[in-house]
């Protein structure tokens, strides 16, 4: 009984996660005082002054050693036991994908964004002063100036518990290491600041990219690595900061002249192409920050529609020249479609220019660069994190992995127009995707109606035969009508002889 209720207690305190320091106390004096009545013990007059009343002797003993608990667990990381809040969308990367020969794919190079990095490097800090400097820029395009930076923290501090519940690890008030900032909450001096960065630096590049020149950032490869930093999963602002700072204090006149309505275009310029005119989907405002946002962007269109299962299907999948020699037809989905695989029509199907009737495995295309690795690990982490089940990306990741064995694979895959590539060799396109899901797991698992189906057609002898068949005599348009004329002439011949020995008999 007693390890039950201490369990309870146990259970109590790790749910005070979403709970106010009052309603903290007040839940776990309720409890204590519960767990006294129920071992029918007296109440106690000479106890500890800071005890909740109510508490008999032996409930003042539960009442301490359950105190040093509760401040045990004050002091935990919850993110070690993954007792995150529902609220929670930021978070440090398991240390289970955390290798040695993958850390910069999660860790900031150039500039720390949001409480997570602040103190872990030292050419981090050096951006700290860019910070100011942007800052006071972005004074000089508001109308009221510091009075409209002193109404934005205002706000931040109405939201204040919301934006620490977005983050898997608690922060004090005063984790700075310096004085750029003068304030008594650092956490919100971090936050405010960064949000600041961030919307100045997105104006610079979006809507002024001529004058950059007058703020230290003239190296391209700088520009770029902040661009990386700013899709790292450790390296995030809750987005509804940057909205409201956006829709609430960013000049009219700017909106227009960029053309963005709304925070997510401005965003999409800054990450893409400033020169591009883009739609937000409505499900795009549902993410929680940047790297979340770049998520929804390789969703398809019909994601909501998208069924998952619990159970392994991705281990039956072949390669991708096994699949072709199997008589599957690998083939480029339009962009923003879920990958399909449509059965073929039995002798149909050997047919070169008849696509309609072949056994057609359509997945959408992929173009990979130097900073692929980077996106999709941290899109990874976050499934990991935040999609436990939903984890759309790692499966399309997990059925290129599947597909890709070799340097023939890729080259196959290119040929096809799925995979486009600037890495120096097939062999580095091959090594990549084979390494991307070390060490991830997830239950659940998207397209697995589809892989069943592509399995049962490569263990079927009659499929087997028709791919034999293909490959040998209608592997091409030529080919092809050389066997077919070569069938008919072979019939014709047959014919002609069964014509003469018939007539040859009647006389």
């Amino acid at each position: 009984m007693a390890s039950a209720k201490s369990h309870k207690i146990l259970s109590a305190s790790y749910q005070k996660i979403n709970l106010a320091p009052d309603e903290e106390t007040s839940a776990l004096s309720e409890l204590l005082i519960d767990i006294s009545s129920e071992n029918g013990d007296q109440v106690d007059s000479s106890k500890d002054a800071s005890a909740p009343d109510g508490i008999t002797a032996s409930g003042m003993q539960n009442f301490k050693r359950h105190r040093e608990l509760d401040e045990g667990i004050n002091n935990m990381d919850l993110y070690e036991f993954g007792l995150w809040g529902e609220k929670c969308c930021i978070y440090e990367v398991p240390q289970g994908l955390r290798k040695e020969e993958n850390l910069l794919a999660y860790t900031p190079q150039y500039v720390s964004i949001g409480p997570i990095h602040h103190k872990r490097k030292d050419n981090l800090k050096t951006m700290e002063k860019l910070k100011m400097t942007y800052r006071e820029s972005f004074e000089t395009r508001l109308p009221e100036g510091k009075d409209s930076i002193e109404k934005y923290r205002c706000s931040l501090e109405q939201h204040e518990q919301k934006i620490r519940l977005c983050y898997s690890k608690k922060f004090d008030d005063h984790i700075l290491e310096h004085n750029d900032i003068e304030g008594k909450n650092q956490f919100l001096d971090i936050i405010m600041l960064d949000a600041i960065f961030i919307m100045e630096l997105f104006i610079i590049r979006v809507i002024e990219p001529k004058q950059e020149s007058h703020l230290p950032l003239p190296k391209p490869w700088m520009l770029s690595g902040l661009r990386k930093d700013l899709q790292l999963l450790e390296n995030q602002l809750p987005i509804f900061v940057l909205v409201k700072l956006y829709d609430d204090f960013v000049p009219i006149s700017l909106k227009e002249k960029c053309q963005c309505h709304c925070f997510y275009q401005l965003a999409f310029k800054y990450f893409f192409n400033p020169g591009d005119q883009f739609i937000i989907p409505s499900y795009y405002k549902e993410s929680k920050h940047f790297t979340d946002m770049l998520r929804y962007r390789k969703l398809p269109t019909a994601y909501k529609n998208l069924t998952y299962q619990q159970e392994e299907c991705f281990h039956k999948l072949k390669t991708a020249i096994k699949l072709d020699a199997a008589g599957i037809t690998i083939e480029r989905q339009q962009p923003k479609q879920k990958i399909e695989f449509k059965k073929g029509k039995f002798l149909l199907s050997m047919i070169p220019w008849m696509k309609c009737f072949k056994a057609r495995f359509i997945i959408p295309p992929l173009n990979v660069d130097d900073t692929t690795e980077l996106l999709y690990r941290n899109i990874i982490a976050l499934e990991q994190c935040l999609y436990p089940d939903k984890p759309y990306i790692s499966s399309y990741i997990a059925i290129l992995d599947r597909l890709i064995d070799s340097e023939e694979d890729t080259h196959f895959l290119m040929n096809k127009g799925i995979i486009n590539h600037t890495m120096g060799s097939n062999k580095e396109v091959a090594d990549l995707f084979n390494n991307l899901l070390k060490d991830v797991d997830f239950d659940y698992e998207f397209f697995g109606h589809e892989l069943n189906e592509i399995h049962e057609h490569c263990i079927n002898p009659w499929n087997n035969a028709m791919a034999t068949l293909k490959s040998v005599y209608f592997c091409s348009v030529w080919r092809g009508s050389l066997t077919v004329v070569g069938i008919v002439v072979f019939l014709l011949s047959i014919f002609n002889s069964a014509y003469t020995f018939l007539k040859n008999i009647n006389f």
